[in-house]
């Protein structure tokens, strides 16, 4: 949690940090950098509209461990894009209870005891 520029904006920054890093989906570490970001938004937009695989679709999205997550269907994805969204929520949540913790503490000690 960075005090910088004032609470919301140090949070702010830890939590996009945490979301632009990675998430769990079927016990593997999935990269959430801005290009992985983008790869998982363009084949969501894909399936969104389509309602089925982007053509040439590999068979499932590659782990930090370079393994292979098996998503093989229309639900198979949607698992996949809800653990995304579930790791950016808790994120979202931690920022939140940080920023009550900041907004209570009254001394430099406390101050420095909160961190991401």
């Amino acid at each position: 949690f960075l005090i910088g520029d004032g609470a919301a904006h140090g949070g702010n920054a830890a939590r996009l940090a945490a979301n632009f890093s990675t998430f769990t989906h079927a016990g593997k570490a999935i990269a959430c950098d801005q290009l992985s970001r983008s790869d998982i938004d363009g084949t969501n937009g894909f399936v969104s509209l389509y309602g089925t695989m982007p053509p040439g679709w590999p068979g499932g999205w590659k782990a930090v461990d370079n393994s292979y997550v098996p998503i093989a269907s229309v639900a198979d994805w949607k698992a996949f894009y809800a653990s995304m969204f579930a790791a950016g929520n808790a994120n979202f949540a931690k920022a939140q209870a940080l920023k009550t913790q900041l907004d209570a503490a009254t001394t430099a000690e406390q101050v420095a005891a909160i961190a991401w």
